[in-house]
């Protein structure tokens, strides 16, 4: 026998000189615990123990304002502006570098400490019925403006990692105002070049005029170079002193501006002609002739209805004692030209 610790062991002599361990009732018990016990010992020596850790707010997460930029540049208002025109686009975003998030942190039961928390999702919005934004997600978005004018809000909503502390969502709104054109300007440019007609040499006089002019859409603080524009010509008549029928422009041309809502060089021109001289004989006497016409302006909106923003007055000018004839819109004189030779 040998002396006892936590188990009795005994040993009996066997013929091949090896020793057997022998167990009673007694003793099964306390070995089995043993082996546990060892056991746990060395899982507990090769995987640490999990610390308790904590997290705390410690302020409120906080972020810069969203930064705009329109993709084109108005003729007199910054790229930051606020207002802008039917079927603009803006480029909106956030400086993911203002972000700002402090935490607490605390293991087991040691002492608090701050930590920083990073960025996480964002999600963009446009709330009214001015515009909408794409993508929704990421640093940045486009704002897209309707082409019926309203007002519209770009928002952000920025989370944390939600690996620590869950902040409230950080939600950063930007308003925009949606507008419609509502006016055009207008300023001579030239006459008609080398001439348009024949020179008049003899014969029936005949009269015509041709004259470009500068014609810009308003406000010019907004670029309205996404929208969709078109004159819309009723049809109207007018007489010639000799009881013709003179008869206007009909029709819808479209019209296309630039970024500086100037229209296209081959779109601005106004012509009358050509016509005979003997149009501006009553029979009895011999008269100047200045027509009229209005040149409606219109602008197409989101539900595809052309709306008129502005309507110009176009004038052609015959005189009978010379054969010239002049294009005039919106009181802006063009030069006298002609009398020309018969076509």
């Amino acid at each position: 026998m040998v002396r006892r610790s936590f188990v009795t062991i005994t040993y009996e002599k066997k013929i091949v000189g090896k020793e057997k361990i022998m167990f009673s009732k007694n003793n099964k018990f306390w070995f089995r615990n043993i082996v546990v016990l060892a056991t746990v010992s060395l899982v507990l020596a090769v995987f640490p123990s999990i610390a308790d850790i904590i997290y705390s707010e410690h302020t409120q997460a906080t972020l810069d304002g969203i930064i705009s930029d329109t993709q084109v540049t108005a003729a007199s208002a910054p790229d930051t502006r606020t207002t802008i025109g039917i079927g603009e686009k803006v480029d909106c975003a956030i400086d993911a570098n203002t972000w700002e998030d402090k935490d607490c942190k605390k293991v087991d039961d040691g002492p608090w400490t701050d930590v920083n928390d990073t960025i996480g999702n964002k999600t963009w919005n446009a709330i009214g019925n001015g515009g909408t934004v794409s993508p929704t997600s990421g640093d940045k978005t486009v704002l897209t403006a309707k082409k019926t004018p309203a007002g519209v809000t770009v928002e952000v909503t920025v989370y944390d990692s939600n690996s620590q502390y869950v902040d409230a969502p950080v939600i950063k709104t930007k308003p925009f105002s949606v507008i419609a054109p509502n006016g055009q300007t207008y300023s001579k440019d030239s006459d008609c070049p080398d001439p348009c007609w024949n020179n008049w040499e003899n014969g029936t006089k005949y009269m015509a005029a041709r004259t470009y002019f500068n014609a810009t859409v308003q406000p010019t603080t907004v670029s309205f170079v996404k929208a969709e524009f078109r004159e819309h010509f009723p049809g109207e008549t007018s007489t010639w002193p000799n009881g013709d029928t003179f008869y206007h422009s009909t029709g819808s041309p479209p019209f296309e501006i630039n970024a500086s809502n100037q229209w296209d060089p081959d779109d601005r021109h106004f012509t009358g002609g050509l016509f005979s001289i003997n149009k501006l004989y009553t029979g009895s006497e011999w008269q100047d002739f200045k027509p009229e016409n209005d040149i409606p302006l219109q602008y197409k909106n989101e539900s595809g209805t052309w709306k008129t923003f502005y309507t110009a007055t176009g004038k052609a000018e015959f005189y009978y004692a010379t054969g010239k004839a002049r294009a005039t819109v919106d009181g802006h004189e063009g030069g006298l030209q002609g009398p020309w030779q018969a076509p």
